[in-house]
C-alpha cells in the first residue's frame, strides 16, 4: 500500500525569470530560495511526474542547455563551465531559448561545440 506523503507529488514551474546560465544552473542544482527544490531534487525524488504538460517543452528547453554545463564541466569543472556558456551567451547576445535552439542544431549537425566555445 501506498502512503499518502509517498503517493504526493508537488507541482513546482521553472522560473520564467531566468534569464542566465548562473541563474538557470542555480534553480537546477541547488533551487532559487531555501526551501525551493531544485530541478535536479524533483527529478531525482519523483521523475517527470511533478511537471505538468505545460512544464515539459519548457523543462526540456532548458534541459538542452544543462546537459551541456554538465559535458564541459567534465572537463572544466562546474563553475568554469557554466562562466564560459554564460560568457558566450552574452557575445551572442542570445537568449536562453536561443543558446538552448543553437545547441540543439549543432547536435542534430554531429557539431558538438555548439555555442562557439569547448
Amino acid at each position: 500500500m501506498v502512503s499518502a506523503v509517498e503517493s504526493y507529488v508537488p507541482s513546482y514551474k521553472l522560473s520564467r525569470e531566468v534569464y542566465t546560465i548562473p541563474d538557470l544552473w542555480r534553480e537546477w542544482t541547488v533551487g532559487l530560495a531555501v526551501g525551493l527544490p531544485s530541478i535536479d531534487e524533483l527529478d531525482r525524488r519523483w521523475n517527470s511526474r511533478w511537471r505538468s504538460p505545460k512544464e515539459r517543452q519548457y523543462y526540456s528547453t532548458r534541459k538542452v542547455i544543462i546537459d551541456e554545463v554538465r559535458r564541459r564541466a567534465a572537463t572544466y569543472g562546474e563553475a568554469q563551465a557554466v562562466a564560459r556558456m554564460e560568457e558566450e551567451r552574452l557575445v551572442a547576445k542570445a537568449s536562453l531559448d536561443k543558446v538552448s535552439k543553437m545547441l540543439r542544431a549543432a547536435k542534430k549537425a554531429g557539431n558538438v561545440e555548439a555555442t562557439g566555445g569547448a
